[in-house]
């Protein structure tokens, strides 16, 4: 097994190989929207799921509203008559946002009882307003901390869990695999046999399917060129060498190439819609499936409502003035749900300060653990973050230092790969993931590579 240069390069740039290409060489991805069916006529690749085709441009913004929550309630039925058919304990992970607010609100308004939210993190950030929610909508919440002593009680399983969900194409997503670990065993005792009726329910949808981010930027744009860099701006993990983000451009361009291909019978392409695509078919088609792995580690069943095709087909549909401009699908929600249900909260993360007041204290426990340039990057990053990154903690970074420092004992045996790794090192990461990559790297090279 032999690993792409190239396609290592983009892993550690963006946490990700960027188009169909995974680490390995000659080996591919099935990309976002295709179906792989193999019977006895052999191998058939086909599209099974078209993002972004069609637009609609002749209704009132009323009237999409209306559509809108009709399109919701019609898939939410269909998954709560099937719940009901196994009498499922279903598990809601809610956070303080508006996706998992939605799933939760609609398991109310269509009277499904048997439910348990789960709220995970540090206490004084997302908890608080998780735990006014479930309570108006009358449902428990448990609350897992995450401290250094219960992140320290999985560190070895979580090695483990990072090299089985590397999948060679995206870093792991560990968000939720202790939370998930300690659901597991206060329900099923460790034995899944035992919770074989506990369905999760997630609120995971693409900022971008959704209209939460702004595309005005990407409408000043005037050029491919300018589209390039106003991704590798945007979502770029490291400071590249010239050298690197030319080698990591060709592919990015290739990535964008196959997107600009997939929409090329449309009637109106421009630069948002191409990103539109390009980010469906790179982020939520990777690290959303990503996120779910620790249920499948585990043995849990899940659901992922806000993914399915109908809303999906449809928010890729509003014109932008209404799906951006507007704020169509947040605005939907707070009209039609969250104000008649009594649980129209303000999200604390859009409060960078509370986050940074909870974190800051922890500061100077992480340098004790980790390099202190590595503390010091977290003290400057979480004092000027307009965000907390994949809604990851102050802790993380102890994980993915301590996991990197137990690796780097591996032999050299592929030195192009290692010393990838370390030039890597030398430069300050921009996002979380950048920790995570450079970790399950490290680990990959160790389990799958050098034995």
């Amino acid at each position: 097994m032999a690993i792409d240069r190239v396609s290592l390069i983009s892993f550690l740039e963006f946490g990700k190989v960027l188009g169909e290409k995974t680490l390995v060489k000659n080996i591919n991805l099935l990309d976002a929207g295709r179906i792989l069916r193999v019977d006895d006529n052999g191998v058939d690749l086909r599209l099974g799921f078209r993002y972004g085709n069609a637009i609609t441009t002749s209704r009132s913004l009323e009237e999409l509203e209306e559509q809108f929550v009709n399109t919701a309630f019609q898939a939410f039925n269909e998954y709560v008559n099937a719940l009901r058919k196994i009498n499922a304990l279903v598990i809601v992970p809610l956070s303080a946002g508006v996706d998992s607010r939605f799933v939760l609100s609609m398991l109310h308004i269509l009277n499904y009882k048997n439910v348990i939210t789960v709220t995970y993190g540090l206490k004084d950030v997302e908890y608080p307003i998780a735990k006014k929610v479930a309570e108006t909508l009358g449902y428990e919440n448990i609350f897992i901390e995450y401290t250094w002593d219960l992140l320290r009680k999985y560190l070895d399983q979580m090695l483990n869990y990072m090299v089985w969900a590397s999948q060679l194409y995206v870093v792991p997503n560990i968000q939720e695999f202790v939370s998930t670990s300690e659901i597991f065993i206060k329900f099923c005792h460790g034995d899944i046999k035992k919770c074989s009726s506990i369905v999760f329910m997630t609120g995971d949808i693409s900022d971008i399917i959704a209209g939460k981010a702004s595309p005005i930027k990407l409408l000043k744009l005037q050029s491919l060129e300018e589209f390039l860099n106003f991704i590798l701006s945007k979502h770029s993990l490291f400071k590249l060498h010239d050298e690197k983000r030319t080698s990591c451009k060709k592919l990015l361009l290739n990535s964008v190439k196959e997107t600009m291909l997939y929409i090329a019978n449309s009637k109106t392409i421009n630069f948002t819609k191409i990103y539109e695509i390009f980010h469906w078919k790179e982020i939520p088609f990777k690290f959303i499936s990503s996120s779910r792995l620790p249920y499948i580690f585990t043995g849990f069943k899940f659901i992922t409502p806000l993914w399915d095709g109908r809303l999906v087909r449809f928010l890729s549909s509003i014109p932008w003035e209404f799906k951006y401009k507007n704020n169509f699908y947040r605005n939907v929600l707070r009209k039609y749900l969250f104000k008649p249900l009594g649980i129209d909260f303000e999200d604390p993360m859009k409060k960078p300060w509370k986050m940074v007041k909870a974190v800051g204290p922890l500061i100077k426990v992480v340098s004790l653990l980790i390099p202190i340039e590595i503390a010091e990057f977290y003290e400057k990053y979480l004092r000027r973050s307009t965000r907390n990154p994949y809604g990851f903690d102050v802790f993380f970074p102890r994980i993915f230092a301590l996991a990197y420092k137990l690796s780097k004992d591996v032999p050299a045996h592929d030195r192009e790969i290692i010393d990838i790794v370390n030039s890597f090192m030398k430069r300050t990461p921009q996002d979380v993931n950048a920790f995570i990559a450079l970790t399950s790297l490290s680990l990959i090279a160790r389990e799958l590579l050098l034995h």
